[in-house]
Formats: C-alpha cells, sequence, structure tokens
C-alpha cells in the first residue's frame, strides 16, 4: 500500500511538472516585462522575459526577450565591455525589436554592419523600450549615459506617435513662455491595482496562474492556434488577445486616431489632467491630428513640445561629450503609397505626410544635431517590404537593415571609429 502511494506520489509530481513546462512552453512568458517607476512610469524589470509571437502572415515564428540586469535586450552588446567602442541604441519598440531575433534587430544588423568593416570590437546595445516616448528616452539617458558613458548613442524617433507620447506621458509640458519644464504625472488605483495583478501573475507557477485565471489558458490556446498554427479561433473570438488593429477591419482607424489625439490634447493640455490612463500606458497610435491638421493650434502646441524635447535630449548629450546622432524613422502610412492605413487626401485635404519627418529634421538642423533622416530611403524603395502588415507597423528586418546600414555608414564617415578608444 506505501508502494502505491509513493507511485500515485511520483507520478502525480512528475505530471504536473510535465503540465507546468507545457504551459510555460505555451504561455507568452511574463505577464508584465517591466515594472512601475517613479520618473519612468514604466522600464524593463531586470531579468524579465517576453515572447512575441509572430501573426501566420509573418511566420508565425516565437520570438523570446531576455533583459538583462540593466534592463537592456540580451543578446547584444555588452553594456560593461570597456575594450569595445560600445554605441547604446535608444529607442521605442522599433529598437526593443522583440518581434525580430536578436541579430535582426536594428541594433545587431548595426553591429554587424560595423563589425565587418573595421578591426575594432564594436559592441552595439539595445537599449530601446516597448513604448516609450522621446520623453522617456531621455530620462533613460540622464540615468544611464553618465553611469555607463558610451562612445556614441543612436536616438531613434518615429515618426508616427512620438509626438503623442508627449501628451499621453504626461512627463513635460510648455510654460506659458513655451519653456520645457517637468510635469508630474498620477498612477490612477485602476491602474495600480492592474500592475500589482500582473506582477502577481509573473511570480506564480504556470499551473498557478491557470487555477487563479482559467481565462489565461483560452488565450493562450487561442495564440497557439491562430497566431503558430495559423488556424481558425472563431470558436475562442471571445477570448481578447494583442491583435492590436488586426480582427477589426471594419473600424475607421484613420478617424479614430484623428479623434484620440484631440482628445488627448484636450484632456492634458487644455483640462490640465496628470493621471495616466491604463490603455493609453503603453498603447500609442498614429499621430493622426498633427498629420492631418498640421496648422491647427494643438497639432502647433505637439510640435513645438516635441522640438523642446529634441533639444533637450541633444544639450545633455553633448553636456556630457558623447557623440551621437538622431534616426528619424517614418510612418508607414506616410512613408509608403499604398500601406495598410491610408490618409485620404480627398477627405482630408490639409493632410501633410511629410510634416512628422520633416519637424523633427528641422529641429536637427536647427541645433546643428546630425542625423540620419530616413523617410526618402523608405519611400523611394519599394516601402511595403520593409514593414510588417496586419496590424503590426513595426518595420521588419528588411527595413531594420536597410536602416542599419545607413547609420553604419554614417558612423563610418564620422570617423568616430577611427579615433582613439577611451578606456
Amino acid at each position: 500500500m506505501l508502494k502505491n502511494l509513493l507511485l500515485v506520489l511520483v507520478s502525480t509530481l512528475v505530471s504536473l511538472g510535465l503540465l507546468e513546462l507545457a504551459l510555460r512552453a505555451l504561455g507568452p512568458g511574463d505577464e508584465v516585462s517591466h515594472v512601475l517607476d517613479a520618473e519612468l512610469i514604466f522600464k524593463p524589470g531586470a531579468s524579465r522575459r517576453l515572447r512575441y509571437v509572430r501573426f501566420p502572415e509573418h511566420g508565425g515564428e516565437v520570438i523570446e526577450t531576455r533583459f538583462d540586469n540593466f534592463g537592456f535586450r540580451e543578446g547584444g552588446g555588452d553594456p560593461l565591455d570597456r575594450g569595445a567602442y560600445r554605441i547604446f541604441v535608444y529607442g521605442d519598440s522599433f529598437i526593443q525589436g522583440s518581434y525580430s531575433s536578436v541579430e535582426n534587430t536594428f541594433a545587431g544588423k548595426l553591429a554587424q554592419y560595423l563589425d565587418q568593416q573595421t578591426s575594432m570590437p564594436v559592441s552595439v546595445v539595445n537599449a530601446g523600450v516597448d513604448g516609450y516616448g522621446p520623453d522617456q528616452v531621455y530620462l533613460r539617458m540622464v540615468r544611464e549615459v553618465p553611469e555607463f558613458h558610451p562612445d556614441l548613442v543612436v536616438v531613434s524617433l518615429f515618426a508616427d506617435n512620438d509626438v503623442g507620447d508627449l501628451i499621453r506621458n504626461k512627463l513635460f509640458r510648455l510654460n506659458r513662455e513655451g519653456v520645457l519644464e517637468r510635469h508630474g504625472f498620477v498612477l490612477t488605483d485602476e491602474l495600480l491595482s492592474h500592475y500589482e495583478e500582473r506582477q502577481r501573475l509573473n511570480n506564480m507557477p504556470a499551473i498557478g496562474k491557470v487555477v487563479k485565471d482559467p481565462e489565461l489558458l483560452r488565450r493562450d490556446l487561442r495564440i497557439l492556434l491562430e497566431r503558430r498554427l495559423g488556424l481558425d479561433t472563431g470558436w475562442l473570438a471571445d477570448v481578447p488577445i494583442d491583435t492590436t488593429y488586426r480582427t477589426t477591419p471594419d473600424v475607421d482607424w484613420i478617424e479614430a486616431w484623428l479623434k484620440r489625439g484631440n482628445d488627448e490634447f484636450t484632456d492634458y493640455v487644455s483640462n490640465g489632467n496628470p493621471s495616466l490612463k491604463l490603455d493609453n500606458l503603453r498603447s500609442d497610435h498614429y499621430d493622426a491630428d498633427v498629420a492631418i491638421h498640421p496648422d491647427q493650434k494643438s497639432s502647433k502646441y505637439k510640435l513645438a513640445l516635441m522640438d523642446a524635447l529634441i533639444e533637450e535630449q541633444v544639450g545633455f548629450l553633448r553636456q556630457q561629450g558623447i557623440p551621437f546622432v538622431l534616426m528619424i524613422v517614418p510612418s508607414p502610412i506616410d512613408a509608403c503609397k499604398s500601406y495598410d492605413w491610408q490618409v485620404d487626401p480627398e477627405r482630408y485635404p490639409d493632410y501633410d505626410r511629410r510634416v512628422l519627418t520633416r519637424s523633427i529634421a528641422q529641429t536637427a538642423r536647427r541645433l546643428d544635431a546630425p542625423h540620419v533622416d530616413l523617410y526618402e530611403p523608405f519611400a523611394s524603395g519599394d516601402c511595403n517590404d520593409l514593414y510588417f502588415h496586419h496590424g503590426n507597423n513595426h518595420w521588419n528586418e528588411r527595413g531594420q537593415a536597410l536602416a542599419a546600414g545607413l547609420v553604419a555608414d554614417w558612423v563610418r564617415s564620422s570617423g568616430y571609429l577611427k579615433r582613439e578608444h577611451r578606456d
């Protein structure tokens, strides 16, 4: 009888262990790969991981992203390697690149291109954070650049949602004199409780998560069937997953983003509301209001705020004595003539597809700041082959490789790699 009990116990433990491994393999990794931060709003959690499952149209691969103890994406350059020429790349999800394997990200490709053409070791650190705006990028650089003192900093600016990020994040504003100043944001009880619950799920075994919230199993099952296997999941349509805007083609997204941009300006600038909304914390959208109505008061304010924030970034890096280059990444909506979402010029006659990139380039020229504007290289070729589709508006491997090649050309032509390395 004792032997039978032991056998049952061992069999149960083995079964539970196999079930735990299966659920972990099925799941997307940590429920929340970042933690809240009193200054940055949020930041990558040390040693956290996440899995991104590509849509079947993009291959259905499972891409794993891990963060090191500093919050940088693992698999790239070593931020402490003083024996190499260290390039830190700051930006948002375009830089973090969790939809691509490490070697195929912009940072990974930049390292490969520079390694091929110099005998000097080159280490490219991926400091991108999904959902970051240029304001959070700036505050993160203030923390990290004096500590690591990189040899070169690449600052990526996405001319699609970065202007609106400054309004949604509520970290900075312009005073009556038009001078940039810090602003205190408020994390609502709803937002805090949401992240506390997500963090608790992070620390639970996979079996515990399913027991705690059975819907998680149905969600992971839908991701497995729909994204990895490309199967019909109509019977799981009630289960919400991160599909971006893919599953609602009937929505007029340009008009929705236009309204949302105007509402965000009213909420923050006109009404002075300091509270951050849960759906705005990492949910960005195309700056349709600025592109469609560039001359309206709110658009001018947003562009002026962006101009002042970039000036703050540039001034800080110069004060630190760090060489840098700004990289301007165009929106596929603006750069591509026939992307998934398009602005109808007849419906919106004031639409300016260059205003978002042009305004950043003008700021760079005003500040005499080195920059690489990717609009023309992306728009002049087969633009649609440089971005993902079906709801994912990030650049794909071809887009990242093209951008990395152009920035690598700038690095070589600048002569920085020929200078004596600071040990």
